[in-house]
């Protein structure tokens, strides 16, 4: 009797891990959302080879394709600035709510930036001109140039970093590239490269980009600016940090740079559960830089364009003919107080004069007795300072 019923429970048990092997093959994305959701585990994962999701809007229309991982409370703003939210993820397709368009557009002020031709960048002892570059999947490539999709510790991604470094640097900014690989290509990989991103972050990068391409179809990145193949540029931000806010907003700036610059080049920004190292500061930017079945080099000639747009983000150009020699024009995103420090110290002080006499008002109890505290304060209070000095 015993030992049927150890059977019974061995065969229970092996239906269920059979059942639930399964279910995970055809719906691995889901299991992987609630268990990570339940025990904690990065969301920083891939779809798996050949899968990717689909975002679709209300009327089942395309709006963007990812590997990245889709969850519910993701969002997406599209090239046309139109806003969405996902409300509903079904294995690889994942169904949004239009939130609305919203207003991102380079500011007409911040015009007052002439083209490139006339203008200089700032001295290169200013902080505000270093930009750190690093790839936390070192191995990404792409198949019609490199041959293969990915190749450990050296794929064409590092030559779409360099062909960006070099673009940076022509722009007049310092670039620290860090090449370190952090294979092998799975959730851990975020945790290994947060080491390279907090040790580029002591040269006080105003800006640092993690470069990756996405594993989409081609078509999803394919585009054409001036005449010229490039991929477009997809802006990832996580919405599981502190930085988040600041991270989105800085986002937007850049798809206002790049439409204002390099109409075309711009696909989308991307919202998504995790952290992808951003928590780190407010300008960790994670770019998709085309997809594996695009053409390597015309994923150098679209980082090459978005490096064009930085320096007009961190607003580092001097504009000569606007305004006297060195002064700084003032980020975008940014205000900036002409007249110094200042006012704030007046303010300080009126605040001291005020609050000084309002508790000699209610300590004597009347106005005159708060000026006559006053006049034997200023008189007799200071000939004994001044007494105590000559002694």
């Amino acid at each position: 009797m015993k030992n049927r019923r150890f059977l019974s429970i061995i065969l229970l048990a092996a239906i269920l891990i059979l059942g639930s092997s399964l279910y995970i093959q055809h719906n691995s994305s889901v299991v992987a959302s609630n268990w990570s959701d339940f025990l904690g585990i990065s969301y920083e994962t891939e779809a798996g080879e050949g899968k990717y999701f689909q975002l679709l809007d209300e009327s089942n229309q395309v709006i963007t394709s990812t590997a990245l991982p889709v969850h519910v409370g993701d969002e997406f703003w599209a090239a046309d600035n139109k806003h969405y939210r996902v409300t509903k993820v079904n294995r690889y397709t994942a169904t949004c709510k239009y939130l609305g368009t919203d207003k991102i557009a380079w500011l007409d002020e911040w015009d007052l930036i002439p083209a490139s031709a006339d203008i200089t960048v700032q001295a290169k002892n200013n902080q505000n001109n270093v930009v750190g570059v690093y790839h936390t999947h070192a191995d990404e490539s792409y198949v019609p140039t490199d041959g293969k999709s990915s190749e450990r510790g050296n794929g064409g991604i590092l030559k779409v970093g360099d062909a960006f470094t070099n673009s940076l640097e022509k722009n007049g900014l310092t670039v620290y590239h860090d090449k370190t690989p952090h294979d092998p290509h799975d959730a851990g990989a975020y945790q290994r490269s947060r080491r390279t991103a907090v040790r580029l972050l002591k040269n006080q990068p105003a800006i640092m980009f993690d470069v990756h391409r996405d594993a989409v179809p081609a078509d999803v990145y394919k585009n054409e600016i001036n005449g010229q193949p490039v991929t477009k540029i997809k802006l990832v931000v996580g919405r599981q940090n502190q930085t988040k806010q600041a991270n989105l907003e800085f986002a937007k700036t850049m798809k206002a740079a790049m439409d204002k610059t390099h109409p075309g080049l711009f696909e989308g920004i991307f919202l998504a559960k995790g952290n992808y190292n951003q928590d780190l500061g407010p300008r960790m930017m994670l770019i998709e830089a085309g997809s594996h079945e695009n053409s390597r080099k015309d994923a150098e000639r679209g980082v090459a364009l978005l490096a064009d747009t930085v320096p007009k983000v961190l607003g580092i150009y001097q504009n000569k003919g606007a305004q006297p020699q060195g002064e700084q024009i003032a980020a975008p995103g940014t205000t900036r107080n002409k007249s110094g420090s200042w006012p704030a110290i007046w303010w300080l002080l009126g605040i001291v004069v005020v609050g000084g006499g309002l508790y000699l008002v209610i300590s004597t109890g009347s106005f005159g007795g708060g000026v006559k505290k006053l006049k034997e304060f200023t008189g007799s209070e200071f000939k004994d300072v001044f007494k105590r000095k000559d002694k």
